[in-house]
């Protein structure tokens, strides 16, 4: 056998089991708190760890703030899909990040958006990696597991992607 051979199949099985060391999925942190737009999402409070236990197939939790352009851009793309994925099984969640939530709402109601949105402490995003960059995004399965991480404003293609390799395995 050959030298590059061995490295090769070496290289292949370490990578295995990177991968499988790799695919564990963390417990979702808990985020919870009063819902800013309750008479537009029909939500009036939050509990991800509860939610997480009433048949969702995801739960998409978005971390923005008001003064950042690319949560801005991103919030119509999902308020548009989340019209789209709600019968589907799928909840969306706004976590506002900005300091106090000080406007919050009349910024959120200007946008119209219709997925309950949470104005977030600093435990709670602490707890999801300090979220020291915005916009990020966490997908969560249907047993309250972090499956997927995005950081960076999110496009339709992506984020329909994801969605729909959920829905495939939670069927």
């Amino acid at each position: 056998m050959s030298k590059r051979y061995l490295i090769a199949v070496i290289a292949a099985i370490l990578i295995l089991f990177s991968a499988k060391v790799y695919a564990y999925a963390p417990k979702a942190p808990n985020i919870k708190g009063n819902v800013l737009n309750a008479g537009l999402s029909g939500y009036k409070q939050i509990n991800l760890h509860r939610l997480a236990k009433k048949g969702y197939k995801a739960i998409v939790i978005n971390f923005w703030a008001t003064w950042c352009p690319p949560c801005r851009a991103e919030l119509p793309l999902l308020n548009k899909e989340y019209e789209i994925y709600k019968n589907k099984g799928i909840l969306f969640i706004g976590v506002n990040v900005n300091v106090t939530n000080a406007g919050v709402k009349s910024f959120v109601k200007g946008f119209k958006l219709e997925y309950p949105i949470i104005h977030a402490s600093y435990s709670e995003i602490m707890g999801y990696g300090g979220v020291n960059f915005i916009p990020q995004t966490f997908f969560i399965n249907n047993r309250g597991r972090i499956i997927f991480h995005w950081q960076g404003a999110l496009n339709g293609e992506i984020l329909n992607t994801v969605l729909n390799k959920i829905i495939s395995l939670e069927k």
